[in-house]
């Protein structure tokens, strides 16, 4: 990044608004940190940061493994996180390395803190509006479009307390 020498320099700028470092590692030093996780002191979400090659993805849990792997809905809750995918809100669902659900950004290196702020919104935006989708699926209710879009369409709905299944 060019505004920012890499994770290290990019916490200390996501340090300057309102956001906390809460854990980070695989590095040696600030310049080549790995991996970090932050959380908005506004918002109380957390997200985990990696780089690799100057680009960094950022992430946030939707469904933990164990809940998906012990669910009688796991097929239905991936259809759901697919039909999402394909609506192209600016992020993509995925799965971590521990296998969780997660809603994942991919911030290229030239961007700014202004627009990484941005990336780190649509995260909180994506994972709480779809958040409530998710739990319906594991509550054994089918999930069409009519709640997809209303859910997508509402960005002043209240977010769950929690937007993580454990």
């Amino acid at each position: 990044m060019n505004e920012h020498a890499g994770l290290g320099a990019l916490l200390v700028e996501l340090g300057k608004h309102r956001y906390e470092i809460v854990h980070t590692g695989s590095g040696d030093g600030d310049c080549h940190l790995s991996e970090a996780v932050v959380r908005s002191i506004e918002l109380e979400h957390t997200y985990l940061l990696t780089a690799s090659d100057g680009w960094i993805q950022a992430m946030q849990t939707l469904v933990e493994a164990g809940v998906l792997e012990s669910s009688p809905y796991m097929h239905q809750a991936l259809h759901l996180a697919l039909r999402l995918h394909a609506r192209f809100l600016g992020c993509r669902f995925g799965f971590d390395e521990d296998n969780n659900l997660a809603v994942q950004y991919d911030i290229y290196p030239d961007m700014t803190t202004e627009h990484v702020l941005l990336a780190l919104g649509q995260l909180y935006y994506v994972g709480s509006s779809t958040f409530v989708l998710f739990e319906e699926v594991f509550g054994g209710k089918t999930v069409d479009d009519a709640p997809i879009d209303l859910a997508l369409a509402d960005a002043s709905q209240p977010a769950a307390s929690s937007t993580t299944m454990t």
